[in-house]
């Protein structure tokens, strides 16, 4: 049987002299994107500006090759070469000499030809990223990576080329470093300090390839893990009395049959957000046991018949919402959120608002509260979607829709409230730029904008919603054949400037056009 061996280590040491890694040719290509990045960070730094004893950053599966030091990452790479560029980035900001060639000695180890010890990188990266190994472990590149990309200088196929996610990696850690560093002498070593000895990974390595990788694959496909909810369903169900226990047995079993046992976990989260009205610190479920319990629900009874209440406005409001109008317009609208945004940060706003309002007006009244407050909570989510807001960002931002919720009785100001801070005319031209971008194809949103526009028009009253599949496609072609009608018409610089653009594409799907017209 294949040996399997687990070890806790610090960041420092996975940094230091006992590992070296590779990255084997079969892993896909770097794939995380500014999101992935700016929580990564955000999360060590608010775990470090707490002075949590210990972050754990999860596990990682790794095929040591015999007895060397020399490790392949079968799972994890994408967390420990952001770790490399976070710290490239810390090196090359700080003019603290001494972080800069702590950092340097954790990433690059210069060898020595006289002890016959060869020049060694910590992590070898992807081969499609092996001509940019410079930027990363030479002293000060990773700024000269940004300008080169930035000029032109670097060439990429389209966002999904890792050279692009390298640039977007480097530009939104150095964009979290002046927020939380400038003006803060040693603040940075402190994180750095924190990064290096207070931030775990478990280390599960064997010497067989085809070992490791079944390994991963039993970790991540076999069994249903123990989750954050399964524990606080145990935590409430002690708390209440053995004759009534089954009953609220039953009751959270409903609910997770309702909604589903990951759409469960989630939701406990969106009750974090609008009770703590905070990103978490801590643990989901250390923030409930310190900050919940005992504050806003006692264990038991109350906080399983808080979380139905809930839970069953999450299924009627958002996941399967009924007609609440008679145009149809809030289940259409949230159809297209729902299957079209990539996130759900602005969840928790609407159930908090129904939740706060919802018993107080008289059916019709408050529906058409509900639509109207959906409409601005919208135009707020996809703004902040369209601008490239980080995921601390815009959670933020939405946050503070609560906020105006908890401020105001009448649900009318709330609205009100919302739209006011639409109108900002810097946040029309900022948005404005980005629609009209020139790369507007290759954009994560650029499906978004165009169906939002199409439903503008559509009988929302017949209205089923969109289904997939739904692509984006070109009305100028990419690539023209030869003596068309297109060479005619427009030059290649032409070509090049609007064959990406939102005028010039549409969506298709389900025998229908969705066609912007401008």
């Amino acid at each position: 049987m294949a040996e399997i061996n687990t070890e806790k280590k610090k960041i420092g040491e996975i940094f230091g002299d006992n590992f070296l890694f590779k990255i084997p040719n079969f892993q896909r290509p770097f794939s995380w994107r500014k999101d992935n990045f700016s929580e990564l960070f955000e999360d060590i730094y608010a775990a470090s500006d707490e002075n949590q004893e210990e972050y754990f950053l999860g596990s990682i599966i790794l095929q040591r090759e015999g007895e060397s030091r020399t490790y392949s990452i079968i799972d994890g790479q994408q967390r420990l070469t952001s770790i490399a560029i976070l710290l490239a980035v810390m090196r090359d900001k700080t003019k603290d000499e001494n972080l800069r060639q702590s950092i340097q000695e954790s990433l690059y180890e210069k060898g020595d030809k006289f002890k016959r010890i060869p020049l060694s990188f910590r992590i070898k990266m992807w081969k499609d990223l092996s001509d940019y190994k410079k930027y990363i472990y030479e002293m000060s590149k990773t700024n000269l990576y940004v300008e080169e990309f930035e000029s032109g200088k670097i060439k990429y196929t389209d966002k999904k080329d890792p050279r692009y996610s390298l640039y977007v990696e480097i530009k939104t850690f150095s964009e979290e470093y002046a927020e939380k560093f400038t003006g803060n002498p040693g603040s940075e070593g402190k994180f750095v300090e924190y990064l290096f000895n207070n931030v775990y990974l478990v280390n599960i390595w064997t010497r067989e390839l085809p070992y490791a990788i079944k390994l991963f694959n039993v970790l991540n496909t076999r069994g249903l893990p123990l989750t954050t909810a399964d524990i606080l369903k145990a935590v409430n169900l002690a708390a209440i009395d053995e004759d009534k226990r089954a009953k609220y047995a039953e009751i959270w079993r409903e609910s997770e049959d309702d909604i589903g046992r990951e759409e469960l976990e989630k939701f406990i989260e969106f009750i974090l957000t609008m009770k703590l009205k905070r990103k978490t610190i801590y643990s989901v479920y250390d923030e409930y046991n310190n900050y919940i319990f005992g504050k806003y629900f006692k264990k038991g009874e109350e906080f399983i018949n808080y979380l139905k209440k809930i839970a069953d406005i999450y299924e009627h409001y958002v996941r399967n919402p009924i007609n609440i109008d008679d145009e149809n317009k809030y289940r259409s609208l949230i159809n297209l959120m729902v299957n079209y945004i990539p996130f759900d940060d602005w969840v928790p706003p609407l159930i908090y608002f129904y939740e706060k309002y919802g018993d107080y007006y008289q059916s019709k009244l408050m529906n058409s509260f509900l639509t109207n407050f959906l409409y601005v909570l919208e135009r707020r989510t996809v703004i902040d979607w369209v601008l490239g807001l980080t995921f601390t960002k815009r959670l933020l931002s939405l946050i503070g829709v609560v906020n105006i919720i908890d401020e105001n009785e009448d649900p009318e100001k709330v609205i009100e409230a919302i739209k006011n801070g639409l109108y900002k005319e810097n946040l029309k031209i900022a948005f404005k730029e980005k629609v009209n971008g020139i790369d507007f194809y290759n954009e994560s949103f650029a499906k978004y904008p165009l169906l939002m526009i199409d439903l503008e028009y559509v009988d929302k009253s017949n209205f089923g919603g969109y289904k997939e599949p739904i692509t984006i496609e070109r009305i100028l072609p990419q690539n023209p054949p030869e003596n068309s009608k297109w060479i005619e018409k427009f030059s290649e610089e032409e070509m090049q400037e609007w064959k990406n653009k939102i005028a010039i594409l549409f969506c298709s799907g389900e025998k229908r056009i969705f066609m912007l017209e401008l």
